[in-house]
């Protein structure tokens, strides 16, 4: 073949390719050997040109690769669709938001190879090593239940990139910069997982080995006897030693309860007298329009997954998960995902014997489908409230997760919808929601519709509003109506009996 007729094939298949696009059967083969020949003869030829052009078709070549093992890497094998498609698009945008900051803080710079302050521009070599570095962590967490910090470093130095000018391989990492590598991991699989959102590390006195771990959440604050409120997040800043070789749900722990285990149990009081089994939550007092105008509730955004429904009723903030595409993308239906193991060991050192029979097959994936399905549960079951929190979607700015928009304003007739449902294998929620389908987040729909059923409107307006309950509701309006109208229908009387015509 010659020098032109492989420069027209080669640039055939890059011009194909979007670097947003997913790709899971685009496989091409290490040609690095064929690349190097072709510029060897257009430099002989004194086509020099012609060179940058044949280097970034190959550097575009290896990311696509890249793309296509992290894509593997986060949603395994399962068939794509639409909305996982665009989900897709969208958290390799959100990557690029999460690295960019850390190349200014110089974090990933001096710790891997082949990346310079122009990895979101025009260098394909260092979004291949990135994507590279997070799918090796990615494959980490779903194939070790008791994966460390440390254990996924030792891993990251083993791996090898093809170098992007010459035929040989390098590490992965450079030496010598383990610490920062670890703080790099735990940023990665904060973006990766959700379970926490990663902070720029502190440093003490220039030790990077005494340096903290940081994750957005306020510390926990001393409160009075009596206001009970214990937030996920109680401890955003830990040592990096006190870390070290604890295994990640340890670590989560430490943070505060970041990791999801199903909370209700058999000694639970907060169901009263009724068992799990039979307990329901009632949808129209979870329903965002009554929580916002009877309850004053507002919408607190966290990128924290294990923050998702948290209600703070001191301050009335309702924790909202604003990024549910990382949810869509992680649960698998055909193999385990990741954390899948991780979880195991987590749900294993609970007390089993106070979980009730239906609860204790529990997994990872169940949860994610939880979280979803939760923002229909609160945000969708009515238009109004759809409405409402459109508004605080639109704030949110053009790099909002479209799933997120979707879940909460789409009606239940929606082909996006119906998609994800029969992507759960679930069903759309009535006005009664038993809670054993929601294991994980029970006691948080439980607590909201506490806090709805506690209060009563004090004004017209909110009297208007209130339609928790709509057959009190329509009745209550009928009264108000029938004597409304019958004063009016007396007095009328009264007056003419007074003026009468002649």
């Amino acid at each position: 073949m010659s020098v032109h007729g492989s420069e027209i094939e080669d640039k055939s298949i890059t011009a194909r390719l979007d670097p947003l696009t997913p790709l899971p059967s685009f496989q091409p083969r290490s040609i690095i050997r064929a690349w190097s020949l072709q510029i060897k003869q257009r430099k002989t030829a004194g086509l020099a040109h012609d060179v940058v052009s044949f280097d970034w078709d190959y550097g575009a070549s290896r990311l696509h690769r890249a793309t296509a093992n992290l894509q593997r890497a986060i949603m395994g094998n399962d068939p794509l669709d639409a909305i996982s498609t665009q989900s897709w698009v969208w958290f390799q945008k959100y990557l690029e938001n999460k690295i960019t900051p850390l190349l200014r803080d110089k974090l990933i710079v001096p710790v891997v190879t082949d990346v310079s302050l122009d990895v979101i521009g025009d260098d394909t070599s260092g979004k291949t090593a990135i994507f590279t570095l997070i799918t090796e962590v990615a494959k980490c967490l779903v194939n070790d239940g008791e994966v460390t910090l440390p254990g996924i470093v030792d891993h990251l130095t083993e791996v090898k990139l093809e170098d992007s000018r010459s035929e040989k391989t390098q590490l992965l990492l450079i030496e010598g910069r383990r610490e920062l590598a670890t703080h790099l991991v735990f940023h990665v699989i904060g973006w990766i997982t959700a379970i926490w959102e990663p902070l720029l590390f502190e440093v003490l006195d220039s030790n990077l080995a005494e340096s903290r771990l940081c994750i957005a959440g306020a510390s926990c604050q001393r409160r009075r006897p009596g206001i009970l409120y214990h937030p996920v997040v109680r401890n955003p800043s830990l040592s990096l030693q006190g870390l070290a070789h604890q295994p990640l749900r340890q670590t989560a722990g430490r943070f505060g309860k970041l990791f999801p285990v199903p909370e209700l149990c058999l000694e639970d009081n907060t169901l009263g007298t009724r068992d799990i089994e039979s307990a329901c939550i009632t949808t129209a007092y979870l329903s965002y329009h009554s929580l916002a105008n009877i309850v004053d509730v507002k919408i607190a955004w966290t990128s924290t997954l294990g923050q998702h429904l948290e209600y703070d009723q001191r301050h009335k903030k309702l924790f909202v998960f604003k990024n549910p595409s990382i949810c869509l993308l992680l649960y698998r239906k055909t193999s385990k995902s990741i954390l899948s193991e991780v979880f195991k060991p987590t749900q294993q050192s609970q007390s089993m014997s106070k979980l009730s029979g239906g609860l204790e097959q529990v997994e990872y994936e169940d949860y994610l489908a939880e979280v979803l399905l939760s923002y229909r549960l609160v945000f969708a079951h009515d238009q109004r409230s759809g409405k409402l929190i459109g508004r605080e979607i639109d704030a949110l700015g053009p790099d909002c997760d479209p799933l997120l928009r979707t879940l909460c304003t789409e009606p239940n007739t929606s082909d996006k919808i119906k998609e994800i449902y029969n992507r759960l294998d679930a069903e759309s929620c009535e006005n009664y929601v038993f809670i054993a389908e929601f294991p994980f987040l029970a006691k948080r729909f439980i607590r909201l519709q506490k806090a709805s059923m506690g209060r009563n409107p004090h004004s017209i307006r909110r009297l208007w509003y209130d339609r928790r309950n709509p057959p009190a509701w329509f009745a209550l309006w009928a009264v108000l109506i029938i004597t409304g109208a019958t004063l009016l229908l007396q007095f009328l009387q009264l007056v003419f009996q007074i003026y009468t015509p002649f």
